[in-house]
């Protein structure tokens, strides 16, 4: 019989694959702490795209852009049909990262 890959190491090797650095994957894989209420409260709301309520972080705690909280912030928005924040997350994919999404 084949080897095959247990989902475990098939979600780890999709993490690693991602090439998370390993700050951040402290930060995504204890069920992102960043994304507490007492956490999005410390940090200023320009972190978030929908800064009125500090949702769809696009910045770390420590104020770094980061292209897999853009993405993400694109994918959520545009799954629950909020274009003006997708659109949002797609300029600054382009424009931090190079990063040109398709036409929606």
């Amino acid at each position: 019989m084949a080897d095959r890959p247990t989902p475990t190491k098939a979600i780890k090797a999709a993490a690693k694959e991602a090439k998370f650095g390993q700050k951040e994957e402290k930060l995504f894989e204890k069920g992102g702490k960043y994304l507490t209420e007492k956490r999005r409260e410390e940090v200023p709301s320009s972190y978030f795209l929908d800064q009125e309520n500090r949702k769809y972080p696009w910045k770390t705690p420590d104020g770094k852009a980061n292209e897999k909280l853009l993405r993400a912030a694109y994918r959520r928005a545009s799954q629950y049909h909020q274009p003006g924040i997708a659109a949002l997350a797609k300029r600054k994919l382009a424009q931090y990262f190079n990063v040109h999404l398709g036409e929606d």
